[in-house]
């Protein structure tokens, strides 16, 4: 079945709290669980004091600052989809190059298989003209194949919200409750293995059969170059 780009991610890891994974890295886009640093340093998002505090940690107010916020404003139209999501692996390396001093910024690419794909152009395709069009929408419609150079980490559940925003299942420390119910497995990189029909998982997420948010859930490949 053919994948297609669903963008590139340029996240900062950040140790989790909860106790299943206390002071572990999970290699998910999602900004609940990492810290995306196109939304720390954009200045059009509201910054809590956790996001404001991370903004300072990776250059806010350093002699960088305001290098890196004129690289994201000027790159806002062209290279950054709504709200924080690359469309092209070149831009996400660019705004990379601003952290390299830390080991902990990675760089992530996300693909939906072709039936996700399809059905999350189908929910998100704008129903008027006064509708935004989201940024993994308006990539998921271009159908740019799966780049089979980068390495895969494994698999995320990502619950949309119609602002672009998503969340991670991490969110609400139910990988148990998968793992015990479906049989998949989570790995080294925080994420599910591969699994021979999602459908079940998926079924059971959007229809409220567990715990999380009521908005569409699916199921996303996340790789990484393979230099990283």
């Amino acid at each position: 079945m053919e994948y297609y780009l669903g963008g590139y991610y340029v996240m900062a890891l950040v140790p989790q709290e909860y106790e299943n994974y206390k002071n572990k890295l999970i290699c998910s886009c999602s900004h609940c669980i990492n810290k995306n640093l196109v939304k720390l340093f954009s200045g059009i998002f509201y910054l809590d004091e956790q996001d404001n505090n991370y903004a300072v940690k990776y250059g806010r107010n350093n002699k960088n600052s305001k290098m890196i916020e004129k690289w994201v404003e000027d790159n806002y139209t062209n290279s950054i989809r709504w709200p924080d999501v690359f469309l092209r692996k070149e831009y996400a390396e660019d705004f990379n190059f601003f952290f390299d001093s830390f080991s902990e910024v990675k760089r992530f690419s996300i693909y939906f298989d072709e039936n996700e794909t399809n059905r999350l152009i189908k929910y998100f395709k704008p129903k008027n003209k006064s509708e935004n069009e989201i940024g993994i929408y308006q990539i998921l419609d271009k159908k740019i194949k799966e780049n089979n150079d980068e390495l895969l980490l494994g698999y995320d559940l990502i619950g949309m919200e119609i602002s672009g925003d998503f969340h991670s299942f991490h969110c609400h420390s139910i990988e148990e409750e998968l793992s015990n119910k479906f049989g998949i497995r989570i790995n080294e990189y925080g994420l599910f293995d591969e699994c021979s029909d999602w459908d079940p998982v998926l079924k059971a997420l959007n229809n409220q059969e567990i715990g999380c948010e009521p908005v569409p859930w699916f199921v996303v490949k996340v790789k990484t170059s393979a230099t990283e």
